[in-house]
């Protein structure tokens, strides 16, 4: 019983990572592009 409560949460924990991991990304390559684009103007 505690191994079959320990797999669950497991899973749930690595679905939960899995589900804000896309979002992480996201914000990561807008900050990328964000910064690269402040890069590119002030360099003229």
């Amino acid at each position: 019983m505690i191994g079959k409560s320990q797999t669950k949460r497991d899973h749930s924990g690595g679905v939960e990572w899995r589900r804000t991991s896309p979002r992480r990304r996201t914000f990561w390559c807008l900050h990328v592009i964000t910064a690269t684009e402040i890069e590119s103007a002030s360099n003229g």
